[in-house]
């Protein structure tokens, strides 16, 4: 769950599932949260009733889909969510719907899916503007689950048509978390970014051998401490 680590580790959103990619964006005087809620189908929005301590649910935005990294951003008059399918590819698999208003009725845009590529699909943070232009943070996993981070430029959003590409790769930073960048996110005048790294565990060792060796990792079980 999305945790309020200041505030001893309650739970931030009342849900009962993992809750991932806490999204943010503001409308009018009101702050809301579209995170991604493994298990469940439909693009779930909350509202902040004193942020970031509380929130309310505030009802789902498009009913029915199964939305990885849903990312509510305006552009030319519209709003518009982007999210990769998670039945036709998580990582593969771009779609955009649109409205006239944020809790408005949502379309599906006309060439969904608008794009199918590993290494620029899936969401990766905070659209964003820049001399006049759209920019769209992408995953690139094309070596690995949040590997990298793929800027690309949209040359065309509409309704009915979509064109962009990417010109620019963001790579990891060094150090203890080299091993990938997830995310590039703005909130406010903030820029939020994440990375990866690796630390042993003997849960997690015992999860990776019997992965590899379902047969013999049986007889490996971390004991507990006393």
């Amino acid at each position: 769950m999305l945790r309020r680590r200041c505030l001893g580790q309650r739970d931030a959103l009342d849900v009962d599932t993992h809750a991932s990619y806490p999204y943010l964006l503001t409308h009018g005087s009101d702050v809301y949260c579209v995170p991604q809620l493994d298990g469940e189908t439909g693009i779930r929005i909350f509202r902040a009733l004193r942020y970031p301590t509380d929130w309310e649910d505030a009802g789902v935005l498009v009913p029915g889909v199964s939305a990885r990294d849903s990312t509510v951003f305006q552009h030319e008059g519209f709003w518009w969510i982007a999210f990769a399918d998670g039945e036709l590819g998580p990582f593969t698999h771009l779609h955009l719907w649109w409205s006239d208003a944020l809790f408005g009725e949502w379309r599906p845009h006309a060439l969904n899916p608008v794009k199918i590529d590993l290494r620029s699909a899936r969401p990766a943070g905070t659209p964003f503007h820049h001399d006049g232009s759209l920019y769209r943070p992408a995953q690139d996993c094309s070596t690995g689950y949040g590997a990298a981070v793929a800027i690309c430029k949209v040359h065309t959003l509409t309704p009915t048509s979509f064109h962009e590409d990417v010109v620019h790769v963001v790579p990891p930073a060094r150090g203890r978390y080299r091993y990938g960048i997830h995310t590039l996110a703005a909130v406010g005048d903030r820029v939020l970014v994440d990375g990866k790294g690796y630390a042993f565990t003997m849960t997690g060792a015992a999860t990776a051998l019997r992965a590899r060796f379902p047969r013999s990792a049986r007889v490996f079980r971390p004991r507990p401490r006393l």
